[in-house]
């Protein structure tokens, strides 16, 4: 086993990089931090946003996204608590040597993704490398891989240029979702919810087992209702 490596408080970090805008708004609203004091699971949490559902794709994502995306519909390598430490998601582990141009991750052997199948370094890399196209906001950190490979099914392998102490942090951008194959656009992810659109919303139901029960998720479901203009907020409030 490759042991865990301690996790670090990046506030500094994360404010330089700017991942506390999506992401830990993100972590919010997936119920992963609102209800600090959730004693059960149950309800739902209705939020209406300007705008509506545009697909996940690789580019700047809309707001339905963001907030639906990861820590949501989707998971990540690494995740940004609440208190602001450095924790694994869908790696529960990692190592580097060289002086950290090499990185292993090894993959939380549980982690299914919402079709059933497992989570595998295999998917974890092809949804890494999707980001080497230009139109990701991440491709600058995708150009710094020089190796993505997955040697084993729990086990993932980074390259990089030069060495990245960074790196368990970076893999936190809410950009760096993981799906089956790669294929993020079929909304088919391993996060706490499943997505069904419907019209101009985007309903989300709760999981029956996950790996994170009992510390996240506590909402059954999750409403994300468009209301571009205020009379549809005020009719949304009425309602």
């Amino acid at each position: 086993m490759i042991p865990r490596r301690r996790p670090q408080p990046p506030l500094q970090r994360i404010s330089r990089r700017g991942l506390i805008t999506s992401g830990v708004l993100a972590g919010v609203l997936a119920a992963s931090g609102v209800p600090v004091h959730a004693q059960r699971r149950g309800g739902a949490l209705r939020v209406a946003l300007p705008g509506a559902f545009a697909g996940w794709g690789i580019g700047p994502q809309d707001l339905f996204a963001r907030l639906a995306g990861v820590g949501t519909v989707f998971d990540t390598l690494t995740e940004i608590a609440a208190s602001g430490e450095l924790l694994g998601e869908l790696a529960e582990a990692w190592e580097a040597q060289e002086g950290g141009a090499l990185w292993t991750f090894a993959l939380r052997r549980e982690a299914r993704f919402h079709d059933g199948r497992p989570v595998t370094a295999a998917d974890v890399a092809a949804s890494l490398l999707r980001h080497r196209d230009p139109a990701s906001p991440m491709a600058w950190l995708l150009a710094r891989m020089t190796q993505v490979a997955a040697p084993a099914p729990d086990r993932l392998l980074v390259r990089m240029a030069s060495p990245d102490p960074d790196l368990p942090l970076l893999l936190a951008d809410p950009h760096l979702i993981i799906a089956p194959g790669g294929a993020v656009d079929s909304g088919i992810g391993s996060g706490l919810y499943r997505p069904d659109r419907a019209g101009d919303a985007l309903h989300l139901t709760r999981v029956e087992a996950h790996w994170k029960d009992g510390r996240a998720g506590w909402f059954d479901q999750v409403s994300l209702l468009a209301a571009p203009t205020p009379e549809a907020r005020l009719a949304l409030l009425a309602t």
